[in-house]
């Protein structure tokens, strides 16, 4: 259910003033006393993720609720701002990874490929409907959040006479984010090819030059991690589709080769000319766009550095043995290094589900095997971690 409503419904819930509420995060935090109670119960805890909430999360999350109180920011502000760098964490790094190691590999993927399938074919069914009819279908509380019934055209979706391919995320570039970061562990679980061209389809129909990025990014990703054979054939078949399809597309939005390389970034480069280094940061968190640059205003250089530290610790604990890695493990570490290649140009950070999902990825990366339904460890003996 978790998989469900944060990744085949990812924006299924409603608004409380200017603040969504997904289905997925309430059900993470309904669950989330349980799991506590069955660590305590049966203390079957991830070292690796243990350390990762206590030396990242934990001080950048507290620091951040910090400047949000001190600051005197509304609820609305603390509540996003405590719910990302802290609350998430400890729920899905603390809590539940360990309950990966209760699901074997096979639950894992089937289950996740089953909502990114269901994903891929909502979007692309509705972005050929809206190219048809100027329609497309629409459920609220379910497909997209109730709010947003009269909003999904106004949140920079349209280009030229298209739409983006928006699914159940309600921006193109939202899904192209998530999409992306579950890339690598989603084609590892998928083996139907007919399902893979779907998937690389729907990214190339948002229509977002940062999800086009993040294609190139993941295919480089996952050669790197050995997931992927450049000697074969069906992958530069894809490759060559997918700058095809980029090149058919351009003329349709009107785009050149100027729109396809912006040196202003999309509109995005004055965060660059408004950025102020210091050492702990503006008085208020604001994470646009371009992550990197909204983390070192908000957090300073001391802050970001912890933050750096907790967005790449699942990479930095695995760095030294990841070809021994099982290639589930390999591939949640591919999607984490796509969101931070793709948070350079457009992160989507703060918006429900980018960061359970990039959280998932890192508590995947420490999924050490199946534990077995008797919970007698069956964990290779050399996985200390």
């Amino acid at each position: 259910m978790l998989m469900v409503t944060n990744v085949a419904l990812a924006k299924a819930g409603f608004s409380t003033g200017s603040t969504p509420v997904t289905f997925g995060y309430l059900l993470m935090g309904a669950l989330a006393p349980f799991a506590l109670i069955g660590l305590i119960v049966r203390p079957v805890l991830s070292p690796a993720a243990l350390l990762h909430v206590l030396l990242a999360y934990l001080p950048v999350g507290l620091f951040a609720v910090y400047k949000v109180e001190t600051a005197f920011g509304s609820p609305a502000e603390l509540l996003v701002t405590g719910t990302n760098f802290l609350i998430l964490p400890v729920i899905i790094i603390g809590l539940f990874s360990p309950y990966l190691e209760d699901l074997t590999e096979a639950q894992i993927c089937t289950v996740l490929k089953w909502c990114v399938r269901f994903a891929v074919a909502w979007g692309l069914m509705n972005f050929f409907m809206y190219a048809l009819t100027k329609s497309f279908i629409a459920i609220p509380y379910l497909t997209m959040n109730a709010a947003d019934a009269a909003e999904v055209f106004g949140k920079n979706n349209r280009r030229g006479g298209f739409m983006k391919l928006v699914s159940t995320y309600n921006n193109g570039n939202i899904f192209g984010v998530c999409m992306i970061a579950l890339g690598p562990v989603y084609l590892y679980a998928e083996k139907s090819r007919a399902w893979m061209a779907a998937f690389l389809l729907a990214i190339l129909l948002t229509l977002s030059r940062s999800a086009w990025f993040g294609m190139v990014v993941m295919g480089g990703v996952m050669v790197a991690l050995g997931q992927v054979r450049v000697n074969r054939g069906p992958v530069w078949l894809g490759g060559l589709a997918a700058v095809g399809g980029i090149v058919i597309i351009m003329p349709f939005l009107g785009w050149t080769s100027d729109n396809l390389f912006d040196s202003n970034l999309g509109g995005r480069f004055y965060q660059v000319e408004q950025l102020v280094i210091t050492w702990f940061g503006a008085p208020r968190v604001s994470i646009k766009e371009i992550i990197y640059l909204g983390l070192l205003q908000s957090f300073g250089l001391i802050g970001f550095l912890f933050v750096m530290l907790a967005l790449t610790f699942p990479i930095l604990v695995n760095a030294s043995r990841l070809r021994t890695l099982p290639m589930l493990r390999r591939a949640a570490i591919g999607g984490t290094i796509c969101y931070l290649a793709m948070a350079a140009l457009d992160g989507a950070f703060i918006f429900p589900p980018v960061l359970a999902i990039f959280l998932f990825l890192g508590a995947l990366t420490y999924r050490r095997g199946y534990r077995g339904a008797a919970g007698r460890a069956a964990l290779p003996a050399t996985a200390a971690i």
